[in-house]
């Protein structure tokens, strides 16, 4: 008797809860803040760190409740159904994120926020749907329609769309949540080609059926 294959149990979304703790508790640790935050000056200085952690620092608690009403359900949901890609995105964005204010905005001292990673998952979580569900196609067309949205809204009006800041001065920057849907779009290039490679692979062992003898 043949043995019943088992579905595999989704993966658990470690990493997504892994980052929701460290951001509260940077919020909770104001000390911890101070050393944490992207400071451009601090970083030539030799503090390199700070390029990934300040996407975890945030100005307010208003600031953090909006990121996290948003990466945890999606980046669950994303870590579940599609934990390499997930987790991919997760690891490497906030580096990119860093990595493109320091190399094009010369003019921000300091920066903070989960938001252009969190606006890069929404952007990963609809191009998975769009490539492996012909049903919620038009569901992630319209998320990317929001994102686009979104980004030129925020370009326009310069301050945040929902979330409050203790400071009148602290704007948003557009050019990390940019950066967080570049960081989405690589991560599900690789995706993409991976699994087309995969698939002709085993097209390419499956016979064909009108040369097959019989």
């Amino acid at each position: 008797m043949a043995e019943k294959i088992r579905p595999a149990s989704p993966a658990g979304p470690w990493v997504t809860v892994a980052f929701a703790a460290l951001a509260l508790l940077l919020a909770a640790w104001p000390a911890a803040q101070g050393q944490a935050i992207y400071d451009r000056g601090a970083i030539f200085a030799g503090q390199w760190w700070r390029v990934y952690t300040g996407n975890f620092v945030h100005f307010s608690w208003s600031h953090l409740a909006w990121n996290l009403a948003v990466l945890l359900p999606t980046g669950i949901w994303l870590e579940r159904r599609w934990p390499g890609p997930a987790r991919g995105f997760q690891f490497l964005s906030p580096l990119v994120i860093g990595l493109v204010l320091l190399g094009f905005a010369p003019r921000l001292d300091v920066y903070a926020g989960l938001s252009g990673v969190v606006i890069g998952l929404v952007t990963l979580l609809a191009l998975l749907l769009r490539m492996t569900s012909a049903s919620d196609r038009w569901w992630a067309n319209t998320v990317l329609l929001l994102v686009a949205i979104k980004l030129t809204a925020e370009g326009m009006k310069g301050g945040p769309l929902f979330a409050q800041f203790s400071a009148q001065s602290i704007r948003v920057v557009s050019l990390a949540h940019v950066a967080g849907v570049i960081a989405a779009a690589g991560i599900f290039s690789l995706f993409y080609l991976r699994n087309r490679q995969r698939r002709d692979r085993i097209t390419a062992f499956v016979p064909d059926e009108d040369n097959t003898e019989r």
